[in-house]
């Protein structure tokens, strides 16, 4: 024989129920919700859409105004303005610092080029080769030149973290 359930826990399952607004542990309501909408109620809810995305974008208009009110303001003082952007500096490009430094070879040719018959481990060899005047804005240069001793089949490994040239 079935054990019977308390009227609180039927309760609790009873309440999700599919024309209710909140769906349960966080799934998008079903169609099924969707259908019993009307499309006049679907249509205001576009316009008013509209309507809020008309403001935001005039409010930014006048933001933007303001922003180059406040450059002209700062050139007078003799401040140089600050480059008009739409995002942080961190989020726009990647978080890159800078435009992209131009080497006349690669990395895997410099590496090769600086141990040239030397034995080195990866955070001497990375040294050297920035010491050679390879340019890059890599926060991690050493994980850079790892990799590319790691990938490359012009270098050999000859101890724990010593390599060479093949």
């Amino acid at each position: 024989m079935a054990k019977k359930r308390s009227k609180k826990v039927a309760k609790k399952r009873g309440s999700a129920r599919v024309g209710k607004k909140t769906s349960r542990r966080g799934r998008p309501p079903s169609s099924a919700t969707l259908q019993r909408i009307s499309t006049d109620l679907l249509m205001r809810e576009v316009a008013r859409r509209e309507r809020e995305a008309g403001k935001l974008a005039e409010e930014r208009e006048r933001l933007l105004a303001r922003i180059e009110e406040i450059d002209a303001e700062l050139s007078v003082l003799g401040d140089a303005p600050v480059a008009a952007r739409t995002m942080p500096v961190s989020k726009k490009r990647g978080g890159k610092r800078g435009p992209r430094p131009k080497n006349s070879m690669t990395l895997e040719e410099a590496i090769v080029k600086t141990l040239n018959g030397k034995t080195m481990g990866v955070t001497e060899l990375a040294q050297a080769v920035l010491k050679s005047g390879y340019k890059t804005n890599a926060a991690n240069f050493r994980t850079m030149v790892n990799q590319t001793l790691l990938r490359s089949n012009r270098i050999k490994k000859v101890a724990r973290g010593k390599y060479t040239t093949a």
